[in-house]
């Protein structure tokens, strides 16, 4: 009984059916037949499941039917197992809500790491694909297949679902990651139901992985291209400002000394410009004083030839009217010496 519940367990429901076959239900006790009907509902479960032959899938669910409800009317109502036959019909008949119900009975007792607790979280994630909730349905898978792995369960579905839908959104990475930790505990438990279950995806994911892959590599390979141009540019692009950059030094030196040259210049035409103002002024200043000598001294040689000319008439007056004495004492007199004395000294001053 013990190996026939070890095979089933393992997907092996064939050969777990052989070895119980043989057993008479008779010489059973309570205990052993309860593992007795376990054992062929959970092996007519599972042909049910993965057999693709309608005929025999319908003898299956006959069987399944018959021994559930064989093993429902020996466990008390309370009993998990009795819970998970109660679920499993809701479920079936699409009654969700009683059925999550009777799931989160079940689920109250338990504690994650638990063997127990990581069907139950699975089974609950089934309610839950069936409402299309897609969130919880990961949550639980997620749960479920934490609970495996700490309680050290290498025949675990939750982890190879998860995968599944993981894939589905394109989240290739996890998925790739999900399903070859699904496959190593497959190979360490020998599964072959888990290999069935996990070859039937493995090759699209591994196959988007790869495609993947090879695209991030191409693309990789296409930016380590551009990456390397944009390097030769930016190498040649440093290069030709360096050259610009010392011509522009050497520029800006020489213009620094055309720029001290032009101050020096510049220094020198001010200095230039203020002895040229000044020569100017002073030229100005000669020229006024020689216009003011010049008219000073036309005026008085005017002056001069006008006292002459009536001093030339006075005499000819004097001697036409031969009055040499008043002549002589004319000539002899100093007051007109005096008087053009007086001028000069006048004149003198005023320049």
């Amino acid at each position: 009984m013990k190996l026939g519940r070890l095979l089933v367990d393992s997907g092996r429901y064939k050969e777990a059916l052989d070895i119980v076959q043989d057993i008479k239900t008779k010489n059973l006790t309570d205990a052993l037949i309860l593992d007795y009907y376990f054992i062929h509902k959970e092996a007519f479960s599972g042909l049910s499941f993965y057999t693709m032959v309608k005929n025999s899938k319908s003898d299956y669910d006959l069987l399944y039917t018959k021994y559930k409800d064989s093993l429902s009317e020996k466990l008390a109502n309370s009993s998990s197992e009795n819970l998970a036959l109660l679920e499993k019909k809701y479920r079936d008949n699409r009654e969700l809500e009683k059925a999550l119900v009777i799931n989160s009975k079940r689920l109250q007792v338990l504690k994650i790491g638990n063997r127990n607790y990581s069907m139950v979280t699975f089974e609950r994630s089934l309610l839950f694909q069936l409402k299309n909730d897609i969130e919880n349905q990961k949550k639980y898978l997620i749960l479920s297949a934490i609970s495996d792995i700490r309680s050290n369960v290498k025949d675990n579905a939750s982890l190879t679902e998860l995968a599944m839908i993981l894939y589905s959104e394109n989240d290739i990475d996890r998925a790739h990651n999900f399903i070859t930790f699904s496959m190593e505990d497959a190979k360490f438990y020998n599964s072959p139901l888990r290999f069935v279950n996990i070859s039937n995806i493995l090759p699209a994911i591994t196959n988007a992985y790869e495609t993947r892959s090879y695209e991030q590599k191409s693309k990789l390979k296409n930016f380590i291209i551009l990456i390397s141009l944009l390097s030769i540019v930016l190498l040649m692009v440093i290069t030709y400002i360096f050259k610009q950059n010392k011509k522009l030094s050497a520029a800006k030196n020489k213009l620094n000394t055309a720029n001290n040259e032009l101050s020096r210049l510049n220094t020198e035409l001010n200095f230039t410009n203020e002895d040229l103002s000044r020569l100017y002024q002073l030229l100005s200043e000669s020229n006024h004083i020689k216009e003011h000598y010049i008219a000073t001294f036309l005026n008085l040689y005017s002056e001069y030839i006008d006292k002459l000319d009536i001093y030339r008439k006075l005499v000819t007056k004097y001697i036409v009217t031969n009055k040499t004495n008043e002549l002589l004492e004319l000539t002899k007199s100093k007051q007109v010496i005096d008087t053009e004395l007086r001028v000069f000294y006048k004149n003198s001053y005023n320049l």
